[in-house]
């Protein structure tokens, strides 16, 4: 499995510059899909399959400019499905929103400095960024409640994931280069630490 996402994401970055490169995002989106279902448990995939879809959707969608807007949405869509697969493990908590609010405030403050621009899509933007802090915060309680190999990788998955868009929001403001190649480095590796923790399952 290691493999076959080594080999994905090196096709992928090849073809980073080419008209190819929206079908080997796909693939390598796919990718993660297989990784989670060669990990034969069935029903812990039927579950997380909702969210790895909406990633992979959104993951292509975001390749053309004007279709940004459904690309957001679909990770969205993604998150909130992952929210749902962790509730079948650990009940709601309002502790876990207390990040969230948090984080919105401070991309408030952020945006008023200029120091991150929002495009014209604020409103998918920040449901997108509130979904995603949520998701991040319950998946590190989890870990911490559950404390299994599985959730733990899960956890460090949805960190990376995490970073590399707080990466790419800064390199859409500063046009840093290693920026935009650390936020491709940690998403996919991010979302193939979650694949894979279901081996472990």
């Amino acid at each position: 499995m290691i493999v076959l996402f080594i080999l994905l994401f090196l096709i992928m970055v090849c073809t980073w510059r080419t008209r190819y490169h929206i079908y080997t995002k796909g693939l390598c989106s796919l990718g993660f899909i297989l990784i989670a279902y060669f990990s034969h448990q069935t029903k812990l995939f039927l579950l997380i399959l909702p969210a790895l879809l909406g990633y992979m959707i959104g993951d292509i969608l975001l390749c053309k400019k004007e279709l940004f807007r459904y690309g957001l949405n679909a990770f969205l869509i993604g998150d909130i499905a992952f929210l749902f697969f962790y509730y079948h493990f650990e009940p709601f908590t309002y502790i876990e929103l207390i990040v969230p609010v948090c984080a919105m405030i401070l991309l408030e403050i952020l945006a008023y400095y200029k120091i991150v621009d929002f495009p014209t899509y604020k409103t998918e933007l920040t449901s997108y960024i509130f979904a995603l802090v949520w998701l991040t915060t319950k998946a590190i309680l989890t870990a911490f409640t559950l404390n299994t190999l599985s959730f733990i990788m899960m956890a460090i998955g949805l960190i990376l994931y995490l970073i590399s868009d707080i990466l790419l929001a800064f390199y859409k403001t500063n046009k840093i280069q290693i920026l935009g190649i650390l936020n491709i480095f940690f998403y996919y590796f991010g979302i193939f630490l979650i694949a894979y923790s279901f081996s472990f399952l």
